[in-house]
């Protein structure tokens, strides 16, 4: 992120000199003065954060092949930016390593996203957020869910969210 903002100010440092040569200095005051600088975007208002939660074994459903995911999620319009902060790893604090942990939960990431409005925020953790969820399914109904040669297993993931199902058969629970 902060490459990415010095790489923002480097381009706004170079257009505004542009801008100088082309129009000359006393254009450039007016357009000075309703810029912003790297520090307002942090405090602006108007901007929508939403951080969840993505377990770390999950994380590479979140990320996508190559970062498909969240350069898809960047793409929605009115999203500013997407951030990933590991919370489990060695953190070098005063010589000595140390864990980081951000939340209670050591083996999760942080997915940061910040937008112009609620419905972008909402579209991008929509594409990032993985959950894992465990349902008990009473024995005698396992094999109506199940279907004949496991036929409703594709066709449950086909028709939901899922990204896929796995049966645990040595859980017994009583209904």
């Amino acid at each position: 992120m902060l490459r990415q903002k010095w790489a923002i100010t480097q381009g706004l440092r170079q257009t505004m000199r542009t801008l100088e040569v082309n129009r000359g200095p006393e254009n450039l005051r007016s357009t000075v003065a309703h810029s912003r600088s790297s520090g307002d975007w942090d405090s602006d208002t108007s901007v929508v954060v939403e951080q969840f939660y993505v377990p770390q074994r999950l994380m590479g459903l979140a990320i996508g092949y190559h970062g498909a995911n969240i350069r898809a999620a960047r793409e929605i319009p009115g999203v500013i930016s997407v951030r990933v902060r590991e919370t489990s790893g060695l953190n070098w604090r005063n010589g000595t390593a140390g864990v980081d942990a951000v939340c209670d939960n050591e083996d999760a990431a942080l997915i940061i996203v910040g937008a112009k409005n609620v419905e972008a925020t909402k579209q991008a953790r929509a594409k990032l957020e993985f959950v894992d969820l465990y349902l008990g399914v009473p024995q005698r109904y396992v094999a109506q869910l199940i279907g004949r040669r496991t036929a409703n297993i594709p066709s449950a993931v086909d028709k939901s969210d899922v990204v896929s199902i796995h049966m645990d058969n040595e859980t017994q629970l009583s209904f």
